[in-house]
Formats: C-alpha cells, sequence, structure tokens
C-alpha cells in the first residue's frame, strides 16, 4: 500500500509539473501608472495572462500599477536598462529619450477613433516602432489609448477667444505649446501628483486630459466644465525592454509578441468604453457640463504648424500617410 501510494504521488507530481506548475522560466516585470480600474490594468493583466498561455507557463510577468516602481519617466529609464521589462508611458513624458514621440502626440493629427486606430495598426504604426527602437533601444510592442483629450476647466469656455490668458497645465512638447499659445493659453506646467492642488489654489485654471482621468483624479471636483476640443486621442505605446527580449529565445519573443497583439487590442476597446462611461459618469452623476465650442479658425491653423514640425522631425513623409487613412 506504502509503494502504490508513493508510485500514485510520484505520477501526480509529474503530471502537475508537466502541466506547469512550477515550470516559469522567466519572470518579467511590467509597471504603469494607473490604477487597477483603468485600461493600463486590464491591457497588463491580459497580456500576462496570454503571456503565460502562450508560452504553456514558461513566462511569469508580474504586474506592478500605481506608480509602485516610479513615475512614467522613472518606468521608460527602468526599461531602457533592462531593471523593468515592461511598461506603458504617455509619448509627451519621453519625449526627452527621442523627440519623434512627440510625433504620437501632434495635435489634431486623427479626425476621429476609427481614423487613429486605421493608423496605429497600419505600415505607419509599425515604421514609428522601427524609429523608436532604432533611437532609445527599446521596443514599442503595441498601442493602446482611444481616450479623447478636451480641456478641463475651472471656468466655461464658450469660444476661442476666452482662451487668452487661460492658465493651462501642458506637457512641454513645442507642437502643442506653439498650438495652445497661437489662441492666447498660457502654458504652465505641473507634475501630474500636484494638479489637484493647483486647480484648488488657482495655480492654474485647467489642463487637457482624457474622461476616464479626470473622472479618477477628481478634477471634476476643482474644474466642472470640459471644453469638447478634442485636441488628441490618447496613444499609449507599450513599451519593451530590447536588453530582455534579446536574452529570451525567439520562439518566446513571438509568443510575446502575439500576446501583445491581441491584448492591445482588448486594450484599445477597454480604453475607449472606459472614456464613454466616463463622460456619461461626470455629466449625469456630477454636473460636469460639456461645452461645445467652434474650433474652425484654430484648424485652419494647426496644418502649417503640423508640417512644420514633421519636416523637422524628419517625419513628414508619415504625416502625409497619415492623413492619406482619413
Amino acid at each position: 500500500m506504502r509503494k502504490y501510494l508513493l508510485v500514485l504521488f510520484i505520477v501526480i507530481f509529474v503530471v502537475l509539473f508537466v502541466n506547469g506548475v512550477g515550470a516559469e522560466k522567466y519572470y518579467l516585470r511590467f509597471g504603469h501608472v494607473g490604477t487597477e480600474e483603468t485600461a493600463f490594468h486590464a491591457t497588463a493583466v491580459r497580456f500576462a495572462d496570454l503571456t503565460y498561455e502562450f508560452t504553456n507557463g514558461e513566462v511569469k510577468i508580474e504586474i506592478y500599477p500605481n506608480g509602485e516602481l516610479g513615475n512614467e519617466i522613472d518606468l521608460f529609464e527602468q526599461v531602457q536598462s533592462g531593471i523593468t521589462d515592461f511598461c506603458i508611458a504617455a509619448p509627451g513624458q519621453v519625449v526627452e529619450f527621442s523627440d519623434k514621440f512627440s510625433f504620437l502626440s501632434f495635435p489634431f493629427m486623427f479626425d476621429d477613433r476609427k481614423h487613429w486606430e486605421r493608423v496605429i495598426t497600419s505600415d505607419i504604426g509599425e515604421e514609428i516602432k522601427k524609429i523608436i527602437l532604432d533611437e532609445t533601444s527599446v521596443r514599442i510592442i503595441g498601442y493602446i489609448g482611444g481616450g479623447l483629450r478636451n480641456v478641463v476647466s475651472r471656468r466655461p469656455l464658450n469660444e476661442l477667444s476666452d482662451f487668452k490668458n487661460f492658465l493651462m497645465r501642458i506637457h512641454p512638447i513645442p507642437i502643442t505649446l506653439e498650438m495652445w499659445q497661437s489662441i492666447g493659453v498660457i502654458p504652465t506646467i505641473v507634475a501630474w501628483s500636484e494638479i489637484y492642488n493647483a486647480l484648488q489654489l488657482g495655480v492654474i485654471d485647467g489642463l487637457e486630459n482624457e474622461c476616464e482621468w479626470i473622472l479618477l483624479a477628481k478634477f471634476y471636483e476643482q474644474a466642472p466644465y470640459i471644453i469638447k476640443t478634442a485636441n488628441d486621442i490618447s496613444t499609449r505605446p507599450i513599451f519593451m525592454s530590447d536588453i530582455s527580449y534579446k536574452k529570451l529565445p525567439s520562439d518566446i519573443q513571438k509568443n510575446i509578441e502575439k500576446a501583445a497583439d491581441e491584448a492591445c487590442t482588448f486594450g484599445r476597446e477597454v480604453g475607449i468604453n472606459n472614456d464613454l462611461k466616463a463622460e456619461k459618469i461626470l455629466v449625469e452623476e456630477y454636473g460636469v457640463k460639456m461645452i461645445d465650442i467652434n474650433k474652425e479658425s484654430l484648424l485652419e491653423k494647426i496644418q502649417p504648424i503640423q508640417n512644420r514640425y514633421a519636416e523637422k522631425l524628419g517625419l513628414l513623409y508619415l504625416l502625409e500617410e497619415v492623413r492619406k487613412l482619413r
């Protein structure tokens, strides 16, 4: 009987081991600044689950949300050096590593979400991946986002002329600064963690962001007006350390890329749905006023500004391809 039990125990152990228990060979880290309720986290979880499935349990990805590993600049530096394996970061936060990141944040480059998704899933998105890898030694393995970026304000703005002397928190990207300054905005640099207090104290009159983050950060408590500028559609690359990538066998690399493709498709759907739900909650539950605004005179100015900056970056050919996909 004891001999039978011993054999049975060995058989169970072998079966469990072969089927993945204890089979992990690679432990990778994924950092992001979102909470567990965001599309960032939902995408990271789906990516980790798919990677584990596609690699038969050989790759285990640990997720660190809420900025546990640092802010987006910290995370990108960690990924670049191989300390952290994956992260999500806004292009505007990491332009210091490559000025070409600013291309992904060109104001009014996308007509709508369908146009945006056509662009990032096309050869244009692949070309950007190659450029960024060459310049930073960091891989873009997919794109999420899809939130419409509008201006959230402490006071109503009904005309473009109302933006004169408006103190606005803006990422210091040259093209973005020039666009807003062209209608009289005074750009103000404020760290993300300080925005709420800056609104409360009147250090800034507002900022531009998407509804999901306006809701999560409770900016609406101090700035109850959203001016529907739709000046950008958020693009959030998922980055992977090239150092980490090159340490992995080719079959693992391919399975990670496959998992990233599927997770990002899912993540874009979540991001868009979260944005739409957040807008509804802001209006219906918190009384936020949505203000339509005539942008015609601003849109007339933006194309030559886009052309000039794209040419400066050596990316005018990409901008022309973006426009062809309208």
